[in-house]
């Protein structure tokens, strides 16, 4: 092809036919440009489809993280509850009133739920860590998509992580140190509660749960939060892979 029209040049050349020829090279020059741009625009195509492609991955795999997160934070949630139905009875009656009111078994259910008010929600951080080091977060074309994503990463989970550590701390070394390192033998077992160390230790139960109460329904409102804003950016992730699809 190249020879073909080296050799139309060459011929108007000879024939001292210069316009023609001029004529000619602009033609073949817009040709040459045609081209050039036809190939980049089939590289654009290309690189765009890849993105695209890669988008798509990306939202499967943002949103299998974020379901994962969500039953994980359903399951706290029940825990936490409970810890709070608990704690709010021992704050609420005697020690007296409690053995009325609820069997052996049941209040050794009620103090192992107070006991684990610490069990705490782990979000995925290191999936938004990681393709947000690795600017992956880019491939993402939705601008209200990565606003949710970094206030659901960046806002939401770190304040429920802040809340946890505090709560953890106050659990572990206060509730359990105060009260379960000296009760643990002898109320929560298998056989039952013994009522002579329940009596005598309740105060200390009444006590912590106290200072404990409200830290664990402020964690609690932080971790309802949660799971209400992957709920909602669950559905916008879905939403934008259904139109990219």
């Amino acid at each position: 092809m190249i020879k073909f029209f080296r050799k139309i040049r060459q011929k108007l050349l000879t024939e001292n036919k210069f316009s023609k020829y001029l004529i000619y090279a602009i033609g073949e020059i817009v040709l040459v440009v045609i081209g050039i741009l036809i190939a980049l625009g089939i590289n654009n195509w290309n690189e765009q489809r890849k993105n695209r492609i890669a988008e798509i991955k990306l939202y499967e795999t943002i949103i299998k993280s974020l379901e994962s997160d969500f039953d994980d934070v359903e399951v706290h949630l029940q825990r936490i509850d409970s810890a709070l139905v608990s704690q709010e009875a021992f704050i609420t009656y005697s020690a007296e009133e409690i053995l009325i009111m609820y069997p052996n078994q049941k209040i050794n259910e009620m103090l192992r739920s107070v006991k684990s008010t610490s069990s705490s929600f782990f979000p995925n951080y290191k999936l938004y860590e990681k393709i947000s080091n690795n600017n992956e977060i880019d491939l993402i074309q939705s601008s209200k998509v990565k606003e949710e994503l970094r206030e659901l990463y960046e806002q939401h989970y770190v304040n429920y992580h802040d809340l946890d550590l505090n709560i953890e701390h106050q659990a572990v070394f206060s509730l359990i140190n105060n009260y379960f390192s000296k009760t643990a033998k002898s109320e929560i077992n298998n056989k039952g509660i013994s009522n002579s160390d329940f009596l005598v230790n309740y105060h200390l139960l009444t006590n912590e749960c106290s200072k404990i109460y409200n830290l664990t329904i402020w964690t609690r409102d932080a971790m309802e939060t949660c799971k209400s804003e992957i709920a909602d950016l669950l559905t916008l992730l879905q939403k934008e892979l259904d139109i990219l699809k």
